[in-house]
C-alpha cells in the first residue's frame, strides 16, 4: 500500500507516495515526472523530461527542473540513444512516445503557426 513520505513535493500536487513493498514513488493522483541530462559533445547538455507515458519535453542546458526526480528511466535511455544517433547522422526519424506539456492556447499556437506558414485555414 502507498504511504505518505516527506521526501519530495511540488507545486502541482500535495504529496509523493511510496509503495512500501516495491519502493516505487509517485505523485498522488498523477504520473511521476523524471528527468536527466544528456551531455552532447555536439550541442551541449540537453535536459530530457518524461513520465511513465511519454517524453514531456527537451530543453537545452543543465539546470535542474523545478519538479520531478532525477532518474535515467528506460524511456530516457532510449531517448538519449536516439538523440545521439540523430546527432551523428545515423537516424532521421524518432520512435518515441511524445506527450508535450502546455496549455490549450499553446497547442493552438502551434496549429496557428503551421497554418500561417502553409497558407492553410484552421
Amino acid at each position: 500500500m502507498f504511504e505518505k513520505t516527506e521526501s519530495f513535493c511540488n507545486a502541482s500536487y500535495d504529496i509523493i507516495v511510496t509503495d512500501s513493498r516495491t519502493g516505487k514513488t509517485k505523485e498522488k493522483g498523477a504520473l511521476m515526472k523524471y528527468w536527466d541530462i544528456f551531455e552532447s559533445e555536439l550541442v551541449g547538455p540537453i535536459q530530457i523530461i518524461c513520465d511513465e507515458e511519454g517524453i514531456l519535453g527537451l530543453e537545452f542546458g543543465s539546470e535542474a527542473p523545478k519538479e520531478g526526480l532525477k532518474k535515467s528511466t528506460d524511456l530516457i535511455k532510449k531517448t538519449v540513444l536516439q538523440l545521439n544517433e540523430y546527432l551523428i547522422g545515423e537516424r532521421t526519424e524518432f520512435d518515441l512516445p511524445l506527450k508535450p506539456e502546455g496549455t490549450a492556447f499553446q497547442g493552438m499556437g502551434g496549429t496557428l503557426h503551421h497554418s500561417l506558414r502553409t497558407d492553410k485555414k484552421l
